[in-house]
């Protein structure tokens, strides 16, 4: 028995090292990872099984960073990243396939919209006004075309989302159903991107995404990162105040312990680099410390949720989302759609999402209590009378979080992929960098984090040991042979 078990811990260290089942050229060198989130916690696993000492440290209680699995409400919620997005070409799915994870398709419903207890189809209402979006939308996307093709030529010609879209929006029009919808339609855009519309990017905006199928693990992402974590070095609570390198170590300090290492991955989010919560000596070079200020994260939006558990379900089953149109130009994304979680956590739980600028204000300024009153006045609107009992709620405030000052990064105005790749680039070839933000493209995303993390463990795999890798060997590759 004992030799079974033996051999499945092997055929597991083998799945995730870069030489797979050659266990003679084990490097000795020592690599400590900040961070415990999704990228930290692949190069960690990847690195720990080829070989190397892999301490990883983590300022939360917690792992998972911005996935986190909430049980407050007596059932499992995913209040970070929620969603494999892009499902058919997607690595996470590929990685929760072979981990025997179950996977489900959320949301499977056409989109509803309803006003006092009546629901109307999104397509019904888009084609109720569709002569308006038309002449709305046809100048638009022309400019976004022509800010595309000058954008090829020079970043300084991109311009916000926003802006063009306040250009062209015909006078007068903001609190007719018009108004509202194309509203409703931007708010949506702002809980996709993570920020407002005045400073997305209109260059980088890619339509497209928005109708990529969309799954989610089952009962949430937490067995998959438990999985992950399990062997692994971690130390939680604690949060990383300085990062030395000089000569061929790297000296970290975490509170009131010193630790070295050969090499240091910064995985934080970029946030916490734009604030400067990590002191870096010598400071970080000068093209890198302009790259954090280029790349979108957390100006003037955030895209936060509030989940509700009921005593039982009030919605129809066979719509798992919905939402209303805004009742002013100031309160799109204010709990405008909702998705309800009843399959994957098993209990009657609706998640609402608060996006852009309003998303911000009800984060930095609203009690708990506040904003749960906001998310049930629009409940009220949409529903009329709900038809049951609140158990519990519980609200995410991203963008006051210490440990992520934002939800995750976007494509600001003026930013190129250029940006990111020299965010990844390594310091003095013993400092390195992951995360969703590092990513060129399919930035904000679970698939991101986890492709970053891949990526930065083979570069220090490649520095420090050796040349020689065999990657394949790892789940979301192994899966597809």
């Amino acid at each position: 028995m004992e030799r079974k078990e033996t051999g499945r811990r092997e055929m597991e260290s083998d799945r995730w090292s870069l030489h797979g089942t050659d266990r003679r050229n084990h490097p000795e060198k020592k690599v400590l990872i900040i961070g415990a989130g999704l990228s930290g916690l692949v190069a960690a696993k990847i690195l720990a099984n080829t070989g190397f000492g892999v301490t990883v440290l983590e300022a939360r209680e917690r792992i998972g960073g911005r996935i986190w699995t909430d049980h407050s409400l007596g059932a499992p919620v995913d209040l970070g990243a929620s969603w494999i997005h892009d499902a058919s070409a997607n690595p996470v799915r590929l990685w929760a396939h072979c981990e025997g994870a179950p996977l489900a398709e959320l949301p499977r419903s056409h989109f509803w919209l309803y006003r006092r207890g009546k629901a109307t189809p999104l397509a019904l209402l888009g084609a109720r006004n569709a002569a308006r979006l038309l002449r709305l939308g046809v100048p638009f996307l022309a400019a976004w075309l022509l800010t595309k093709l000058r954008y090829a030529i020079s970043p300084q010609y991109d311009r916000s989302f926003g802006s063009v879209l306040q250009h062209l929006f015909p006078k007068g029009q903001e609190r007719t159903e018009f108004g509202r919808l194309v509203h409703w339609l931007v708010g949506m855009n702002e809980a996709v991107e993570g920020t407002s519309v005045d400073v997305l990017s209109l260059a980088a905006w890619n339509p497209l995404e928005y109708f990529s199928r969309n799954i989610v693990p089952l009962p949430s992402f937490e067995p998959l990162l438990k999985r992950l974590a399990q062997g692994l070095d971690i130390r939680l609570n604690m949060p990383v105040c300085s990062v030395r390198f000089r000569g061929d170590k790297v000296e970290v300090i975490a509170g009131n312990t010193v630790h070295f290492a050969d090499a240091v991955l910064v995985t934080v989010p970029l946030g916490i680099l734009k604030e400067k919560k990590i002191r870096f000596e010598p400071e970080l070079p000068a093209n890198k410390r302009a790259a954090i200020e280029r790349i979108g994260y957390n100006e003037r939006g955030v895209l936060n949720k509030i989940a509700l558990r009921f005593t039982k379900r009030f919605w129809d089953p066979r719509k798992d989302r919905f939402g209303c149109l805004p009742e002013s130009p100031q309160e799109r994304g204010k709990f405008t759609y909702w998705v309800s979680v009843e399959e994957p956590s098993g209990a009657p739980i609706l998640i609402g999402f608060s996006s852009g600028a309003v998303a911000a204000q009800m984060d930095t300024q609203y009690s708990d209590e506040e904003i749960l009153q906001a998310a049930l006045h629009s409940l009220r609107r949409m529903f009329g009378k709900i038809g049951a009992q609140l158990v519990g709620y519980r609200v995410t405030r991203w963008l006051s979080d210490p440990y992520s000052r934002g939800s995750y990064s976007y494509a600001a105005v003026g930013n190129s992929c250029a940006d990111r790749k020299i965010l990844a680039q390594p310091v003095a070839g013993r400092i390195f960098f992951a995360g969703e933000a590092t990513q060129p493209h399919q930035f904000a995303t679970v698939q991101a984090a986890l492709l970053s993390g891949e990526r930065e463990a083979c570069r220090i795999h490649k520095e420090l040991c050796c040349h020689r890798k065999i990657a394949g060997n790892l789940p979301w590759h192994r899966f597809c042979r």
